[in-house]
């Protein structure tokens, strides 16, 4: 846009030289520690979510655990 729109309005040009706009300089490029924060900081997806959409899945997925944690307190008592 090479020709000023403000040209020919003269109060509104004077209105708008009334004011002073001071632009500090903006780094475009991040650091390497700001794109490996950036990184660590982005969310992830979630590796079970396909095992959550089922009802068999949820039922898989809080099963197991107890029944593995049940078979270790048990292997435990034995070896005691």
């Amino acid at each position: 846009m090479k020709k000023n729109p403000f040209e020919r309005e003269e109060q509104l040009k004077h209105q708008l030289d009334q004011y002073k706009v001071d632009v500090s300089n903006v780094e475009w490029e991040r650091s390497r520690k700001s794109r490996w924060i950036h990184y660590l900081a982005s969310p992830t997806n979630n590796p079970l979510d396909l095992l959550m959409e089922t009802m068999r899945g949820w039922t898989l997925t809080k099963v197991i655990p107890a029944v593995l944690s049940m078979c270790l307190a048990i292997l435990q008592v034995i070896f005691l």
